[in-house]
């Protein structure tokens, strides 16, 4: 069957099943015994769009409530204080350093130089390292060592 023929089918179909007022909303009102001609109806449906809307604003501010509520903090509740007779080490702060296929042993005097430590143990194979680090110099030998499988270590 051409496209043309199952066309012409369908218009003899709904020809030949057609009303007029078939597809309107009073005929399927009464058919439901719903009164749609009264002003409670209109009033009833106004409140319950009303009630609805109110119902949906308030489920949406108490899931983000739930959900704020849920997020860690993003700073520590509690902060410790150094006092200032002890000298703060350099390995220990928190430092962001960045090597785009960078050779390892450029990488490690940026390390000796930016946290003030010796690195030892060093190996002899050539790498290059692309790495965005962010963090103290204890952890990111760490990384380095697991991502090379090398023994890096930081002389005390």
């Amino acid at each position: 069957m051409t496209e043309k023929e199952k066309y012409d089918d369908s218009l003899d179909f709904v020809t030949g099943h057609y009303r007029p007022g078939a597809f309107r909303p009073l005929p399927l009102a009464k058919l439901l015994h719903i009164n749609v001609r009264t002003p409670l109806f209109r009033r009833r449906t106004v409140a319950a769009a009303c009630v609805a809307s109110v119902l949906i604003a308030c489920a949406g501010i108490g899931t983000y409530i739930y959900i704020r509520q849920e997020a860690p903090a993003a700073t520590p509740a509690v902060e410790t204080t150094i006092p200032m007779t002890q000298p703060v080490s350099t390995a220990k702060e928190i430092k962001r350093m960045t090597f785009n296929d960078t050779p390892l042993a450029e990488v490690v005097k940026e390390i000796e130089k930016v946290y003030d430590v010796r690195l030892t143990s060093l190996p002899e194979e050539e790498y290059r390292l692309t790495l965005s680090y962010e963090g103290t110099a204890e952890d990111l030998v760490a990384t380095i060592n697991e991502l090379l499988g090398t023994h890096i270590e930081i002389e005390k």
